[in-house]
């Protein structure tokens, strides 16, 4: 498909509702603030400006550092059912500056955030309303990225990546992997069965247009995320440290 005719280059489909750019639910609480700066959020001039500073915090990371980060968390989990939901998230909060003493508790409170004000949320907004303070209490901004984005690095690190834990985790193989192993099964298992398959998009009067993703797994365009290589790599180091703690 070409740029021209891509729904995810079109710059007169919107990422949220132009009348509902915030949900109702949400409308003046802290979660409400917290998604009304939330970068994917956002289209055209504003987005491009705030997305250079995700991208710029993003270089200042050591990918490498964190895969061996969750690969050392993976392989010491004492709850293996929830370990590829919660070893990401618990590894990007201590990326995002939460302290690793508090990050579990970050994990958790970035799940129920999610659930209630994530572009799929299967849960009910109070649940985000409830947790979003106390989740500031943890994840601080600073000049070079603001608490919410912050924030919503950990709600990109929720359901799309342990699903794709569990995919790779299903692949044939037993024997431990190293990183570089875990990486190829990841790329395997992320073209094979994407996490997320659907984008929406919206006309300007509020009509939703759903674009399939698929063979493009991190998006395109625009809002193509930011965060592939990082994904992956919390993704590999997940999975080799569980298949670790299996052998």
């Amino acid at each position: 498909m070409s740029d021209l005719n891509d729904p995810l280059h079109d710059d007169a489909l919107f990422v949220r509702p132009p009348a509902e750019r915030t949900p109702s639910a949400l409308v003046g609480t802290s979660a409400g603030d917290v998604h009304a700066d939330l970068v994917r959020w956002h289209d055209g001039a504003e987005h491009r400006v705030r997305r250079q500073r995700i991208e710029r915090f993003i270089q200042t990371l050591n990918i490498r550092r964190l895969g061996d980060r969750a690969m050392a968390v993976a392989a010491e989990s004492s709850d293996r059912d929830a370990a590829p939901f919660h070893v990401p998230l618990r590894v990007m909060a201590e990326a995002v500056g939460v302290s690793a003493e508090d990050a579990g508790r970050a994990a958790a409170l970035a799940g129920a955030v999610a659930r209630g004000m994530g572009p799929g949320a299967s849960g009910d907004p109070g649940e985000a309303v409830d947790a979003v303070p106390e989740l500031l209490q943890l994840v601080r901004g600073d000049e070079t990225l603001d608490a919410a984005n912050r924030i919503g690095l950990l709600l990109q690190t929720c359901d799309a990546v342990a699903d794709l834990v569990r995919s790779a985790l299903t692949r044939p193989g037993t024997t431990p992997l190293g990183l570089d192993q875990a990486r190829q099964l990841v790329v395997t298992a992320l073209l094979d069965h994407p996490p997320v398959r659907v984008a929406r998009r919206f006309r300007a009067d509020g009509e939703l247009v759903t674009v399939d993703i698929g063979g493009r797994p991190f998006g395109a365009g625009p809002h193509r995320c930011p965060g592939e290589e990082l994904a992956i790599e919390l993704t590999a180091g997940t999975v080799a440290g569980l298949r670790r703690a299996r052998s």
